[in-house]
């Protein structure tokens, strides 16, 4: 069993009373993957396995220690890097979880994929969640993005929401 497959099969125990709307939670993280794969992250491995694992800690209760001790430091970090900080609501939480995000580029690409995952799958399965989103994204661009990168996955997000990059402040 490879990293990855040990990271998948993590994910989906740790998941398992959990649903994507109404699929297996799994059904995200392959799909967070399959982005990253997508955008040619491929060959970062690290990368790949926390798009399985992204979600373990704030979702599943799993201890940022034991991704650590199972995946190593390296996925521990982008874990951690992308789980949102408490806070009493969403905006809090991304106020808070944005700059830890940002100072990885490997968290952010992560992010991406994590947010082009969900938005898609609201836009056709849940209107009231794609509004949400749709509604935080300006928000959501303006802490993350940066120039000249990750250029396809931003578009593709500014597409999915309806986003004029030239309204953007960056």
């Amino acid at each position: 069993m490879t990293i990855v497959d040990h990271a998948r099969s993590f994910a989906a125990i740790a998941h398992r009373d959990q649903k994507y709307g109404d699929q297996p939670y799994t059904t995200h993280t392959d799909t967070v993957v399959s982005i990253l794969l997508e955008y040619n992250f491929g060959d970062d491995t690290a990368l790949i396995v926390a798009g399985h694992l992204h979600d373990v800690v704030e979702d599943a209760g799993v201890a940022i220690q034991e991704i650590q001790a199972r995946f190593g430091a390296d996925v521990a970090s982008l874990v951690e890097g992308v789980t949102n900080e408490p806070g009493k609501n969403r905006k809090e939480k991304a106020v808070r979880t944005y700059p830890k995000i940002r100072i990885d580029d490997r968290r952010v690409a992560l992010k991406l994929a994590d947010r082009l995952a969900n938005g898609r799958h609201s836009k056709i399965k849940s209107p009231d969640l794609y509004a949400m989103y749709k509604k935080e994204y300006p928000a959501f661009r303006a802490a993350l993005y940066q120039a000249d990168e990750f250029d396809g996955m931003w578009y593709a997000l500014d597409s999915l929401f309806d986003y004029q990059a030239a309204h953007a402040q960056n």
